[in-house]
């Protein structure tokens, strides 16, 4: 069986309608800002919302990515010496938060999101304003990750 495009996994939640108040519609860039506050608003709706009632189960092709992007985490964890926790079960709200990811990263964008991560001393605790390590659902988390894979935290 051939693996989906990891980039056609979509959370399940980006199927609820959100409605844009801003009617500025005379700007030449309203219907992309539009569009970008919809895509962010929904983003945040489902990381922040998560509804076990909702949750679609991983299809196999799915569970197949999530495993090794969980196997990518901890590899990086053990080859950077990380004081973050490794992962060891794939909750629900765990499978959301890649889903999302997955929409705009690629599966080697987000390894390589996992070494930055691993790597930080930030998030390892090693810092005078952080003296404990992030965990894996906080790196997971749309806006953390985006931070973690630009190289800002």
């Amino acid at each position: 069986k051939q693996a989906e495009n990891t980039n056609e996994y979509k959370c399940i939640q980006m199927n609820k309608s959100v409605t844009d108040s801003d009617s500025d519609s005379d700007s030449e860039f309203s219907n992309e800002n539009i569009n970008n506050k919809e895509k962010n608003k929904k983003k945040n709706a489902c990381a922040k919302d998560f509804d076990k009632a909702n949750y679609k189960k991983p299809t196999e092709a799915e569970s197949k990515v999530f495993f090794a992007l969980l196997k990518a985490f901890n590899d990086a964890l053990t080859e950077n010496g990380s004081q973050i926790a490794h992962v060891r079960m794939l909750s629900p709200s765990r499978v959301e938060a890649l889903r999302m990811l997955l929409i705009d990263y690629t599966q080697p964008q987000i390894i390589r999101g996992f070494g930055n991560a691993a790597r930080s001393p930030y998030l390892n605790g090693k810092t005078r304003d952080r003296r404990r390590p992030a965990d894996f659902d906080w790196i997971v988390q749309y806006d953390n990750f985006t931070k973690i894979f630009e190289g800002g935290v």
